[in-house]
């Protein structure tokens, strides 16, 4: 489902599956009913215990997702208490290190958590892990920071219009068109604007 919501999600799956081998899940829209949209790669035994029994709700990592605004964090350095041993039966399941990143949009948490057994996450990978993430709630939520300047070309491409035919529509120059077809095409990770049209179109951007 997220590969037809997310632009490229399916060429950043294998990126997840190489930072997180003991398991990931990215969610959006999480309220007190529950999550819009959600995929995971946790081990089956432990979704079905962090799930099911409810576990979750005393997860330190899940508290702090739920407390924070927006951010990113190791699991390590969350100081949120875990008297049920939440983390430690993690580790049972491979799940001994791990990073969280959360964001709230409209009163809505959407997150991402990841984990491996073998070392720590580096700052790097935090950081790369939370800038792609940010852009997916971004593109979701935001219309992926497209302007309505950038909107405007695309609806002008979508309606068959030349670059030269778009300028004229909205009293731009023809290298301003290009620009603004460019910077379209980046945000919406578009390898063409033929493609940037088609996935502004496909979310009701234009």
């Amino acid at each position: 489902m997220l590969a037809d919501m997310l632009p490229g999600f399916e060429d950043d799956r294998p990126r997840l599956n190489e930072l997180a081998p003991a398991g990931w899940v990215l969610a959006f829209n999480y309220t007190a009913k529950g999550v819009e949209f959600l995929e995971s790669s946790m081990p089956p035994i432990w979704q079905e215990t962090y799930v099911r029994s409810g576990v979750f709700l005393d997860d330190p990592v899940f508290r702090w997702i739920v407390k924070a605004q927006s951010g990113a964090t190791r699991w390590s350095d969350i100081t949120i208490s875990d008297p049920n041993g939440i983390l430690r039966a993690a580790q049972a399941h491979g799940m001994r290190f791990g990073m969280a990143a959360t964001r709230v949009v409209n009163g809505l948490h959407s997150f991402v958590s990841l984990s491996r057994g073998d070392r720590e996450f580096s700052d790097d990978e935090i950081s790369e892990v939370a800038e792609r993430f940010f852009y997916w709630v971004d593109f979701l939520h935001n219309r992926a920071s497209l302007t309505d300047a950038e909107l405007s070309v695309l609806a002008a491409l979508r309606d068959g219009l030349s670059q030269r035919q778009a300028a004229t529509r909205l009293s731009v120059s023809v290298e301003t068109i290009k620009y603004r077809s460019q910077r379209a095409q980046e945000k919406l990770r578009a390898k063409s604007s033929t493609q940037a049209v088609a996935v502004a179109q496909s979310r009701n951007f234009i």
